[in-house]
């Protein structure tokens, strides 16, 4: 076993560190001078008494994530790589290799910061595929917000966005309906339906967004509005007409989810000319969605926000006035996301009449204009 131990500043300098009792942090200490080459220690509870600490030193260690301890009585530095880079030749693997075994290291990659901040340890930001910045979990918390903005980085504190979202929750249509949803049930048939939804009415020229938990029938009800499926009850009107499957086809594009299952042709230019109302906008098109130069290559060669906007561009020349957009910032960053706001924007100005399926808050938030939250 190697002899020498280190402690890292970015463990030991930290607000969270310090802020526990100056009896945790000793043991923390002893603890580590203790650890075999993988950061396990044998007898916790015997080195908390020679070091005058107890059991609740030990407690608030593992709660507060610096130990994990284990069933046997051994506990294992979580942060013990951090402190401590050995070199081959004198590492010796830890006898505790059931407890090692038992150790599970969970990698996401995420961009919705707010909702994973409460159980993340460590944070690695990339820049043009380079590993640039790892901060500790209190190193992060403790970062400006002007920093994660010019990093590009989403909102940790969703505070702000929640009640913005509680305002537009409460706004109704304004213009004159275009769409209107009356009595709609719906369902694949009648023997599993999903949910009678409340009247609802969309007009040219406004962004809706569309909330609610999974499985709620937030998908199948654009699915419903945009022709592919047929109510189980109620009705559809387009400018106060009944509207069957095949008017609401005719009218509308749907952005879906997963892009992928919307891409068929052997270039992007290609892609975007499919069934396009307006061919000779393209190049403007493609110019204002941040495509130019990717004209001749296959749209899945693209990374995936480049995919979804080809879509959104042969939305734009469709020139269908309902245009339905299924999670369009799911993995996105907030430069990317802001980006998927000024696209609806643009179809905004057009007099589109977008809705917008989303669980994303911030956009929600900044780019909706109104929201209708589906509720059990």
């Amino acid at each position: 076993m190697a002899q020498k131990r280190m402690f890292s500043l970015q463990v030991t300098d930290t607000d969270r560190f310090l802020d526990m009792s100056a009896s945790a942090q000793a043991l923390y200490f002893h603890l580590g001078m203790h650890g075999d080459d993988d950061g396990f220690v044998s007898s916790p509870r015997k080195i908390a008494r020679i070091a005058g600490c107890n059991d609740d030193d030990l407690r608030l260690l593992a709660a507060k994530g610096y130990i994990i301890p284990f069933e046997s009585g051994v506990v294992v530095i979580t942060d013990w790589n951090i402190n401590n880079t050995l070199k081959n030749d004198r590492y010796h693997p830890t006898i505790y290799a059931e407890e090692k075994s038992m150790l599970t290291t969970i990698v996401l990659a995420e961009h919705r910061l707010a909702w994973v901040q409460d159980v993340v340890d460590r944070y690695f930001f990339f820049e043009a595929g380079q590993l640039t910045a790892v901060w500790t979990a209190a190193d992060f918390a403790a970062l400006p917000e002007t920093t994660l903005q010019n990093a590009g980085l989403r909102a940790r504190d969703l505070t702000a966005c929640r009640e913005k979202l509680r305002q537009k929750t409460t706004m109704q249509c304004t213009g004159v309906p275009i769409l209107e949803v009356q009595n709609l049930t719906l369902g694949y048939h009648r023997r599993s339906l999903i949910r009678a939804l409340p009247d609802m009415s969309f007009a040219a020229g406004e962004i809706v967004g569309l909330m609610g938990h999974n499985g709620i029938g937030k998908s199948t009800l654009a699915k419903t509005l945009c022709g592919l499926m047929e109510p189980l009850g109620g009705q559809i009107l387009w400018e106060g007409k009944t509207a069957n499957a095949r008017t609401r086809l005719h009218k509308s594009f749907l952005v879906m989810q997963d892009v992928n299952y919307q891409l068929f042709s052997d270039s992007v230019r290609e892609e975007i000319l499919l069934g396009a109302a307006h061919p000779k906008l393209v190049d403007t098109v493609m110019q204002a969605l941040g495509l130019n130069g990717l004209a001749d290559r296959h749209p899945m060669s693209l990374s995936g926000g480049q995919k979804q906007r080809v879509v959104v561009a042969a939305a734009m020349l469709s020139d269908k006035p309902l245009i339905l957009l299924d999670e369009p910032t799911s993995g996105l960053d907030r430069g990317n996301m802001e980006q998927v706001g000024r696209l609806l924007q643009q179809l905004k100005t057009q007099g589109k009449t977008i809705v917008v399926i989303t669980h994303d808050e911030e956009l929600a938030a900044d780019w909706c204009d109104r929201i209708i939250a589906l509720q059990d």
